[in-house]
């Protein structure tokens, strides 16, 4: 799927609360205390967030409809990327937006109980917004059969079929010492805080 975008939010779980961190040129890392300094003019916005913390999901809807509202008469538009939907599933979000099946069905034709399995409840008002607004939905997550693939036996395990949800060979950089460590500091300070990235633990 293609679509032009006048800015792209993503809702992940990025463990830099309270800060504003611009990671690319024209991105933003946000949370609700930056609110205020969030620009329609950023082209991606990373909205982070605790999963089962219900304050931090209430404050990313209030992000997204204050930017819908902010790009009400702009072209092109919003569209929302989410972690907790994996890539193959896209057709689903595709057909809940366009009302070919319903909130429930969503739900378990994307295996979002094993696959993520946080509290629906967390996700459901972001997902009946978008619905409501006609805001794209993006499910940007890797299969978790291919980054399971990967721990246990080495990127260079992938298959020839793998790398329809994954970027090439080639263009996955994995010589940057300095960003390998910041993300082992990242994974850490999860780890410490005893979460995980999902509850799939297939």
């Amino acid at each position: 799927m293609h679509l032009k975008l006048r800015s792209f939010i993503y809702l992940a779980g990025i463990f830099l609360a309270g800060f504003i961190f611009a990671q690319f040129p024209h991105s933003l890392i946000a949370v609700a205390e930056s609110a205020p300094e969030i620009s329609p003019q950023n082209d991606v916005i990373y909205l982070g967030e605790s999963h089962d913390s219900p304050s931090i999901h209430q404050q990313q809807l209030e992000i997204i409809t204050q930017l819908q509202a902010d790009l009400a008469d702009a072209e092109p538009e919003l569209a929302i990327a989410l972690e907790m939907f994996q890539r193959p599933f896209q057709p689903m979000l595709d057909r809940y937006l366009a009302g070919t099946i319903t909130e429930a069905q969503l739900r378990e034709q994307t295996e979002y109980d094993t696959r993520w399995g946080f509290d629906w409840k967390f996700y459901a008002p972001i997902l009946r917004f978008a619905k409501d607004q006609q805001i794209p939905l993006i499910a940007l997550n890797t299969p978790s059969e291919i980054t399971q693939k990967v721990a246990q036996s080495g990127i260079n395990s992938l298959e020839k079929n793998d790398f329809r949800y994954i970027p090439p060979l080639q263009d996955i950089k994995l010589d940057n010492a300095e960003y390998r460590q910041r993300l082992t500091e990242i994974y850490q300070h999860h780890a410490e805080g005893g979460q995980g990235s999902s509850k799939d633990r297939r």
